[in-house]
């Protein structure tokens, strides 16, 4: 497999979904990733190499939903930090994102060199945000593990702020299909992620859940909710 082109391919497709970013995570079955490409997402996370999380998958299973996610959407791995390990099988595996809760200026540095955007989780208003990092995921910290998964609302207001600020934020904590909507009209987001909200049980997608959120964000971004575009 070409990775390269595969990169470039999700990247340009990516740049198309100017309505509608959506990025469905905690996927830990490969029919999962293939039904939520199939209903519109743009990208689709497995959390890799945080093994406190109930979401947790192997490498070999993140590349199995990889292959299920095939060139549609990208594949975002979610890390507690980018070590060498990690950072050398999301290079091989072809991976284009990391999405990162610990996250260093060298860590950053090295993620880039690899070819990867690097996603800085933030959970709240006194963290520090790294130089360089591509995107900014606003989320609730989950007190189970540190990380995010919990069903929780983050700080809409800080996200808006940020964004306002040019800021390209990935809104996540506690979105359903419910509150999509006002969520992308408040805070006018870059793209929007959602795990628990779309489950019919922990770790498993609710096929109607995740439809019926792709078609609300993508209808609240397209009337306006949509933050600013950069280049990704």
């Amino acid at each position: 497999m070409d990775f390269r082109k595969e990169k470039r391919m999700a990247k340009d497709f990516q740049k198309t979904r100017v309505c509608g970013r959506v990025k469905i995570c905690g996927i830990v079955r490969p029919e999962d990733a293939h039904m939520a490409v199939r209903a519109g997402a743009a990208y689709i996370g497995c959390i890799v190499g945080f093994n406190s999380s109930p979401r947790h998958v192997s490498l070999a299973r993140a590349r199995e939903i990889q292959k299920a996610a095939g060139d549609q959407a990208a594949v975002v791995w979610v890390v507690d930090e980018i070590s060498s390990a990690i950072l050398q099988a999301a290079r091989t595996t072809g991976v284009s994102v990391l999405h990162v809760h610990r996250l260093t200026a060298d860590s950053c540095v090295r993620a880039h060199a690899s070819g990867m955007q690097v996603w800085q989780v933030v959970q709240s208003r006194t963290s520090t945000i790294v130089q360089g990092a591509d995107a900014v995921v606003v989320d609730a910290r989950n007190p189970a593990h540190g990380g995010g998964g919990s069903g929780m609302l983050s700080d809409w207001e800080y996200a808006r702020i940020l964004q306002e600020q040019g800021r390209q934020v990935v809104l996540a904590g506690g979105l359903t299909p419910e509150n999509i909507a006002a969520a992308v009209a408040h805070v006018r987001p870059w793209a929007v992620d959602v795990s628990s909200g779309v489950e019919a049980e922990p770790g498993k997608k609710d096929s109607r859940k995740t439809t019926v959120f792709i078609r609300s964000a993508t209808s609240a971004f397209a009337a306006g909710g949509a933050g600013k575009e950069e280049t990704v």
